[in-house]
């Protein structure tokens, strides 16, 4: 429908940005304190998701890295290739474009966010479409499950219009209940906060304050360097099996084990030339005194 195309119209014009998500989220009684910083441009393929003493986490177009247990003593950085990156259901991270279509069960972090990718992602189909009032919308669409024999799963979201038709509420099959402010920033608009509800011991309830809206990030934020305050090692499984290949953080000029050891090398050859130049003047020394003599 026209009102789906212009929120995901509304959602495309958030391409770069610094936002800070602080609140509570609930998982199976399990409580956790949120402090999550997101920073990303989408048109350099980066996107940089850090979960506060948990792990931070980078995606450039070139490697995808974790870091565990941020400037700990037991602190680790795994890196993978960006195309063969294995989700990880602990870190977590999320793409902001899709806030309000997950529900936390785990992460969503893609490199772009398509037109109508709410209706690939979940394989939805408007079913029914009401105007309520000037400035607000609710549209029913159904799902077919994975599962045969089961009924079709119903969704219906409440979308504002005036306001980028942006999703104000979601209800997912009578037992998730999603509910978002917006707020126009930089001709933009972005989510301020989002409030989660469901019957399978899920909740959540986050405040969203931007930095910056479609504005050039600081490199900083996409330097694996600084992903850490100390020097950590660097884990990778692309030749098979977990190798350290490097260390990073800030005091550490460079990623790549290699490259220092090229250094240490390189250092070896010039000393052992030094070495031999020497002997070769101390032996021209020895000759001329012995032919005086």
């Amino acid at each position: 429908t026209y009102a789906f195309r212009g929120m995901d119209d509304s959602r495309m014009r958030l391409n770069s940005g610094i936002c800070h998500i602080s609140g509570t989220t609930v998982i199976n009684e399990n409580v956790d304190t949120e402090s999550i910083t997101i920073a990303f441009d989408y048109k350099k393929g980066m996107y940089r998701f850090d979960r506060t003493d948990q792990c931070y986490s980078l995606r450039t177009p070139e490697y995808y890295y974790e870091l565990w247990f941020p400037n700990k003593e037991n602190s680790g950085v795994t890196r993978q290739t960006s195309s063969e990156r294995k989700p990880s259901y602990k870190a977590k991270p999320f793409d902001i474009q899709m806030l309000g279509f997950f529900t936390l069960v785990g992460p969503y972090y893609r490199k772009t966010y398509q037109p109508d990718s709410r209706l690939v992602f979940f394989e939805e189909i408007p079913i029914s479409y009401e105007q309520l009032s000037e400035d607000l919308i609710l549209i029913e669409t159904k799902r077919k499950p994975v599962i045969e024999n089961v009924p079709l799963i119903k969704r219906r979201y409440w979308l504002s219009p005036k306001q980028g038709y942006s999703l104000l509420k979601a209800e997912y099959a009578d037992h998730v209940t999603i509910e978002m402010s917006w707020a126009e920033k930089n001709r933009t608009w972005v989510p301020t906060a989002f409030k989660l509800s469901s019957l399978q011991n899920r909740s959540a309830e986050w405040k969203i304050d931007w930095e910056q809206v479609n504005e050039p990030v600081p490199d900083k934020y996409f330097d694996p360097e600084q992903l850490a305050q100390k020097p950590t090692p660097v884990f990778s499984s692309e030749l098979g099996k977990p190798l350290q290949i490097g260390t990073i953080g800030k005091d550490v000029t460079s990623t790549d084990q290699s490259k220092t050891k090229y250094l240490y090398f390189r250092y070896i050859l010039i000393i052992t030339g030094l070495i031999l130049i020497f002997i070769a003047l101390v032996k021209m020394i020895y000759d001329r005194l012995k032919k005086k003599d």
